[in-house]
């Protein structure tokens, strides 16, 4: 099938994913309620594995605007960007987009894109974000996964943030083969990879009895480790 990539906006989002056999639903919820309904993403001890492994021996790696360090430096920066962003006094008010189906009438999917490195702040970011739900199955309206989801229409697209998408048909999602989805990419979302970075950053890691508690980010607080959680700093210090 033929993959097609265009910008448009969320009226013209709403046309592709009908031609797509999807309905589209809008919702609101907390980061927290989404991870619970989405364990597989946000989990940050998971992650912090994953840069502990990626460290090595070194307490100390800079990520430039100029070269790519790896991919656990990519996500880092990603946090690390939008955590400048709510310190900024801003709120995560794009849409954490939904893709919904289920396979062989046995297994769900339900897949995030854009929205996974939100999820990271399910534990420290408490305001409810919007939700945008495409449907494969046209069937979740009868068992909504939130209590004030609705549909979405084109009289009711004005209403919404004014976002342009990047949207490419015929696409995939995990565990199903079949190009049958709609990718959803709101285009400012490049502003926050490596190599839009204003500064360098440097992230050190911090021990106390032979245990990572901290991570800075230019001598800043950015995560910690505290009464066994790990959170992502949200407060201006």
């Amino acid at each position: 099938m033929e993959q097609k990539t265009y910008n448009t906006n969320l009226a013209g989002l709403l046309d592709s994913a009908t031609q797509h056999n999807a309905q589209v639903f809008t919702a609101s919820a907390t980061l927290s309620e989404l991870h619970q309904k989405l364990s597989d993403y946000g989990h940050l001890p998971a992650f912090i594995d994953n840069v502990i492994k990626d460290f090595g021996n070194e307490h100390i790696r800079t990520q430039t605007k100029s070269i790519q360090v790896s991919q656990v430096m990519n996500k880092l920066i990603n946090i690390w960007t939008l955590q400048q962003d709510i310190l900024k006094g801003n709120n995560f008010d794009d849409f954490i987009i939904i893709h919904y189906n289920v396979l062989q009438n046995k297994k769900t999917i339900l897949d995030i894109h854009p929205g996974r490195t939100r999820l990271y702040f399910h534990n420290s970011y408490h305001k409810e974000v919007p939700v945008l739900i495409l449907d494969y199955t046209n069937k979740l309206q009868n068992n909504p996964p939130f209590k004030n989801m609705q549909v979405l229409s084109k009289d009711t697209c004005s209403s919404f943030k004014n976002t342009e998408y990047r949207l490419t048909d015929n696409w995939y999602l995990p565990n199903d083969d079949e190009p049958k989805y709609l990718l959803t990419q709101p285009n400012h979302n490049e502003q926050w990879h490596y190599m839009e970075l204003q500064q360098d950053v440097k992230f050190e890691l911090h021990h106390k009895d032979n245990v990572l508690t901290e991570i800075t980010a230019n001598d800043k607080t950015f995560l910690q480790y505290k009464n066994w959680i790990w959170k992502i700093n949200t407060c201006i210090n």
